[in-house]
């Protein structure tokens, strides 16, 4: 009669042992690849996501930062009859020291400190990231003014959108929306 169970017992020095259990645990250099892959992928969905997130909550502050500073004009303009005037040939900006030392000393009672935009003064083309005050009424815009924009208009605040998307910049924007720089720019009146 055949065997068949041998009762013949293998023997395995202690290094086969360690081989044996090193080939039963270890990936293969595609398995590697892959999941380095796969992480690589997922690193760069989150880092967009998340400067996706980033540039939206740094608008959503300009907005609440513009509506802030629309309420200060506005009370300033009730207790004084006129809006703070800078005498420029154009405007001034929170990147400009007049933002604070001139037009934030009118405005001390009303808004303290002078918000600034989330990215101030950093370059983006030909422009930079800032608030912009117009109160002589002379051009927000190469080809057009604020009271070309806005018929009864006394001065105009205005700033810059992080977001490509149109319709998002519009719901925001409680003035005109225009592009500007290749960005979406918010005029708004003060009347």
């Amino acid at each position: 009669m055949k065997r068949i169970f041998s009762t013949h017992t293998h023997t395995h020095t202690p290094s086969q042992v360690l081989n044996e259990k090193k080939e039963e645990r270890s990936f293969t250099l595609i398995e590697l690849l892959i999941v380095v892959a796969i992480i690589g992928i997922l690193a760069a969905l989150i880092v967009v996501s998340l400067t996706t997130a980033l540039s939206k909550a740094r608008d959503a502050r300009r907005v609440a930062d513009v509506n802030e500073l629309v309420k200060a004009f506005n009370e300033y303009y009730l207790n004084n009859g006129n809006y703070p005037y800078y005498n420029t040939t154009n405007w001034t900006d929170s990147c400009a020291s007049a933002w604070t030392s001139v037009i934030g000393a009118d405005l001390q009672s009303y808004i303290n400190p002078m918000p600034i935009d989330p990215l101030n003064c950093q370059s983006f083309g030909s422009a930079s990231w800032r608030f912009d005050y117009n109160s002589n009424l002379e051009s927000v815009l190469p080809t057009q003014t604020c009271q070309n924009l806005f018929s009864s208009a006394q001065a105009c605040l205005s700033f810059y959108f992080e977001t490509s998307n149109q319709s998002t910049a519009q719901k925001e924007c409680s003035g005109e929306l225009v592009t500007f720089n290749s960005k979406w720019y918010c005029i708004i009146p003060l009347e």
